[in-house]
């Protein structure tokens, strides 16, 4: 408040307009003070100490009772009071200085309301207020105004300060865990491993008990472990992906042919009802929607005792808006639960277990789990059981419809060549030769014209070169001086074969290499290795080809004698991609691949993987010793993709490791290079025991 706003310039004029005075020093001591003041405080003593500790002040919110707090208030409304005598006032703080006199000036009013709530007898009057001063009281509004958006201004600083500090002190508890979790389980799959291996040698029977005992309390330790990574990651609010566009008959298919191999493994019968074939794809998140389908298979096949497990998804409700509400359901003709544990059933370690089915024991948090994921998606799960009977889990779920599927699109349900015979030439691009070899056989098996590159650079000659030739392009993202991205922005820049279809290939499956793959132009994403029947689903939408009658006829039913793909007997049912990371050995991938080129091909690009790989890994070693970038860039590149097509998950995913800290500028010890030796020797243990299985 300046002196052209207040139109004093003495202390007399101070009292004149304010009946609430005190002029106070630089040490904070009351110098003097108005006549009503005087009156409330009749002990003079109470007059001669300080003004800031004569009253509590509550306003401003943020002020420390200082003399250089209360001159750097800039006119803010201040609300003190005093308990003893029942005495409050609101008012400013003035510099006094700008008006010719030395200290501070407290002006303003009794604080009228504080003083009826607590002093009744205060016997104030008309008397004891200034006279009506319009452009007094519009001060006073303009500054209590303020001081409440001041107020409410530091009150959110506060907060969002508050809620940073959780959220990092909860991301660092988060990554803390999961380094945890990482050194747990890379020694705990190798036990399983090894436990698995002697498990099939001869043993006498206390020893055969033992083993397995131990890989049982191992693998339970293991399902605990991912599970709870699961439990942390939900509870940081990381749902696992964004929101795609997606089949929902693919998510279907794909998570039958998952759980297939266990379903044989049991003798059980998978069996598929309601709607076969759903006409729209739907914006959602089909990688949690299938972890939740796996977990409920894979629960249900383990307890199925008559051989039928039904699963169930049709369109329960349609609405104008453009959603639909899916009903999900999963089926087993098991022992059924209690009526008095399934009120429980989705509480964590709770089994709903009884006498009779304690051999089906588990850790109790899988349908935990589960409950959580479909409240993410936006759901609530739900079970309907009768002892004898068998249980039904179902839940329904609000998707967002995104467009019909390709017009004419028919549902694959069989792999086999009579079923679809596609015409069209490919270009298979990949710099580690297995792939290209794998990739180019299956292809070939469909019937279609197939050429290979073995770098980015190749690939864009021979597109550019013969713009016409190629009508798909099979691009691997992860290849050295000219990856898939780049190489794919060249073509497109290019502008001579605007008809091409380039489809990303990785060995990752991150929902940022499929951002960065559709940024950089390429139209559709796929995970290494191939297995013949995505993508002949794939192809069939985007290649021109000719269905037989029979393959027309045949029901989504006949999924489960169709699809071998397998998955890791001593693994939890449900793996994330940071759970993936550490599992040695997965089956499912070899298994995929004798299906579709069978045993004896793969037995002999297995031998050269072998042979090569030894290559690669002395390479490696000296490169490592030899401090040479290039050369563990290129080796460990190799070897990585290599290992993650033959199924060698945890070595696979190292020399990734090593390949990404490599190029980041780190340097890459032997300690660490030693670190992969046991997995890739258990991987490469397992690779050989399956194909010797497969005999």
């Amino acid at each position: 408040m300046g002196r052209q706003d207040t139109g004093f310039r003495v202390w007399d004029d101070i009292n004149r307009l304010f009946t609430v005075t005190f002029h106070i020093d630089e040490s904070g001591r009351i110098l003097q003070c108005s006549p009503l003041v005087k009156r409330f405080f009749t002990a003079e003593d109470a007059l001669n100490g300080s003004f800031f500790e004569l009253f509590s002040f509550n306003r401003p919110s943020a002020f420390n009772g200082t003399y250089d707090a209360a001159k750097a208030s800039g006119g803010k409304l201040f609300l003190g009071f005093n308990e003893a005598i029942g005495f409050a006032v609101r008012g400013q703080i003035l510099d006094l200085s700008q008006h010719g006199l030395e200290g501070l000036c407290f002006v303003g009013v009794p604080w009228l309301w504080w003083i009826e709530a607590n002093n009744p007898k205060a016997d104030l009057t008309l008397a004891d207020f200034p006279a009506h001063d319009v452009q007094m009281d519009q001060l006073f509004f303009m500054s209590a105004q303020q001081t409440m958006v001041d107020d409410l201004q530091l009150v959110n600083d506060e907060l969002s300060l508050a809620q940073q500090k959780v959220e990092k002190l909860s991301a660092s508890r988060v990554e803390h865990f999961r380094h945890i979790s990482h050194e747990m389980r890379t020694p705990l799959s190798g036990i399983i491993s090894a436990l698995t291996l002697l498990k099939d040698k001869q043993h006498d029977d206390r020893s055969h008990e033992l083993i397995r005992l131990a890989n049982y309390s191992a693998t339970r330790l293991l399902e605990v472990i991912n599970y709870t990574l699961d439990s942390v990651a939900l509870d940081a609010g990381e749902s696992g992906e964004d929101d795609e566009v997606f089949d929902l008959n693919v998510m279907i298919d794909e998570s039958l042919a998952l759980i297939q191999a266990k379903a044989l493994e049991k003798g059980v019968e998978l069996r598929r009802t309601g709607q076969q074939y759903f006409e729209e794809s739907y914006l959602g998140r089909p990688k949690l929607l299938r972890q939740v389908l796996l977990n409920l298979l894979g629960n249900a096949i383990k307890f199925a005792e008559r051989g039928v497990v039904v699963v169930s998804a049709q369109i329960k409700e349609s609405h104008s808006k453009g959603a639909d509400v899916i009903a999900f359901s999963v089926a087993d003709d098991g022992p059924g639960i209690p009526e008095e544990l399934q009120a429980k059933i989705f509480d964590p370690f709770t089994t709903g277990l009884t006498e009779q089915t304690k051999s089906h024991k588990g850790t109790g948090l899988g349908l935990s789990i589960v409950k959580r994921f479909v409240e993410t998606l936006g759901g609530a799960i739900e079970v309907e059981s009768q002892v004898g009977l068998g249980s039904t889990f179902s839940f329904e779920l609000p998707m967002v419809r995104a467009g019909k599927i390709n017009a004419g699109a028919e549902q694959i349900t069989s792999s086999s060549d009579a079923a679809c015979q596609l015409t069209g030439s490919i270009l298979i691009v990949d710099d580690v030769h297995e792939n290209l070899l794998l990739n180019a056989n299956i292809l070939e098996t469909l019937g279609l014209n197939v050429d290979v590159a073995s770098s980015g650079e190749e690939a864009v000659h021979k597109v550019l070169s013969s713009p016409d030739k190629f009508d798909i392009v099979f691009m691997d993202l992860d290849m050295p001086v000219i990856d898939g991205l780049e190489a794919t922005r060249q073509i497109v820049e290019a502008g001579t074969a605007q008809s091409l279809r380039i489809v990303a290939l990785s060995a990752h499956n991150s929902d940022e290499d499929r951002r960065n793959a559709i940024k950089s132009g390429m139209s559709n994403f796929m995970v290494k290795p191939l297995i013949r029947d995505v993508v002949l689903r794939e192809l069939r939408e985007w290649l021109p080809h000719e269905a037989s009658d029979s393959a027309k006829s045949l029901q989504s039913a006949q999924l489960s004698e169709e699809l071998s793909v397998t998955e890791n007997a001593q693994a939890p049912t449900i793996l994330s991609d940071a759970q993936a990371e550490l599992i040695l050995f997965e089956p499912q991938k070899v298994e995929a691949l004798v299906k579709d080129l069978g045993l004896e091909v793969v037995r002999k690009l297995v031998k050269k993987f072998l042979t090569e790989s030894a290559e690669c890994w002395n390479a490696l070693e000296k490169g490592v010793a030899a401090e040479e970038t290039a050369t563990i860039s290129r080796e460990s590149h190799t070897l990585g993709s290599s290992c993650l097509t033959f199924g060698i998950v945890g070595a696979g995913q190292h020399f990734r490791q090593i390949e990404a800290q490599i190029n980041a500028g780190e340097t890459i010890t032997m300690s660490a290079l030693g670190a992969i030796e046991q997995p890739l020797v258990i991987g490469i243990q397992n690779l050989e025991a399956r194909l010797r299985d497969e005999a």
